[in-house]
């Protein structure tokens, strides 16, 4: 679970995210990154919406895996910006490899790390 500070939990924090921030597309997840004016720890969070699959149950388990994925690269990620992942609906048959590869190439080319 990632910690407290490094969460986006309020629903304008996500807004504004979403509303300001740049958007990296990846074949599987789509990633959309925002500057912090006041700089701080990297925050981010995972969404994944009822176009996926009605099932709260398979939202679930595809936002703790990306969750879990995301607290390997934590410590790694610079610091002064937001991170939203939103997973794209075609991605329902994939397996936990490719979603992680995926997520690999969208913080490595939205050039998030340190």
């Amino acid at each position: 679970m990632l910690a407290k500070p490094r969460r986006l939990r309020r629903r304008f924090e996500i807004e504004a995210v979403l509303k300001k921030g740049r958007r990296l597309r990846g074949q599987y997840l789509l990633g959309v990154v925002r500057e912090r004016p006041r700089g701080g720890l990297a925050r981010v969070t995972v969404v994944v919406n009822t176009k996926f699959d009605k099932r709260a149950v398979v939202r679930n388990r595809y936002k703790r895996m990306l969750r879990s994925d995301l607290a390997g690269y934590i410590n790694k990620l610079r610091d002064g910006f937001d991170l939203l992942i939103m997973i794209k609906q075609k991605t329902a048959q994939n397996n936990h490899e490719v979603l992680t590869a995926d997520l690999d190439s969208l913080i490595t080319k939205g050039g998030l790390l340190k």
